[in-house]
């Protein structure tokens, strides 16, 4: 599975994360595709969802989100990934 250019490219401007330098991908994802975007603003992790977004896969991710922004605000001992909200 690869990002296409365009993607990537909209990926970069949808969340403000400046011009992309390089991508790659990270193997070993078993329903996801994690790729890692350089870019001038700094170096980030993009996961692409391999399903399709239905009623259950959005509860779940609410509360994917929910936890993490939860451990970081309590300060858990170990560094928590945030997730990057769109412009």
């Amino acid at each position: 599975m690869k990002l296409t250019k365009k993607e990537i490219e909209k990926v970069a401007e949808e969340f403000d994360l400046g011009e992309v330098i390089s991508v790659k991908y990270l193997e070993g994802g078993m329903i996801n595709y994690i790729f890692t975007f350089k870019t001038n603003k700094g170096n980030f992790i993009v996961r692409k969802l391999g399903y399709k977004l239905n009623d259950w896969w959005k509860l779940k991710k609410e509360l994917e989100f929910s936890v993490l922004e939860f451990l970081k605000k309590e300060k858990f001992s170990y560094p928590i990934p945030l997730f990057i909200k769109n412009k």
